[in-house]
């Protein structure tokens, strides 16, 4: 039961995220190797929920996303906060902070 977000398989494996977003904000994705790529939104393709999705990193074959964080646009940032790594917010395999 529930809303098909987008259909799996071997090709394109298991959702790591979702996200809402707005066109002025940025993602940032974070494979499991290391690799990290800031993505603006405006310059995503927007597709319907029934698909297999759009390739957003290049990754080895033993390499693979674990988490995608939401950058929003300067000004929408609280006033003199800044960014604190926390390694509980990381996802492997849906077990936080492994």
């Amino acid at each position: 039961y529930g809303i098909l977000n987008i259909r799996t398989s071997e090709r394109n494996g298991n959702v790591v995220a979702a996200r809402n977003v707005v066109s002025e904000e940025e993602v940032i994705l974070i494979s499991e190797a290391g690799t990290v790529i800031r993505l603006p939104i405006e310059n995503l393709r927007s597709i319907g929920r029934s698909t297999q999705g759009v390739r957003l990193m290049n990754l080895r074959d033993s390499d693979r996303v674990i988490d995608v964080a939401r950058v929003l646009p300067e000004e929408d940032m609280p006033e003199g906060e800044e960014f604190e790594w926390d390694e509980s917010s990381v996802v492997v395999d849906g077990s936080p902070g492994d």
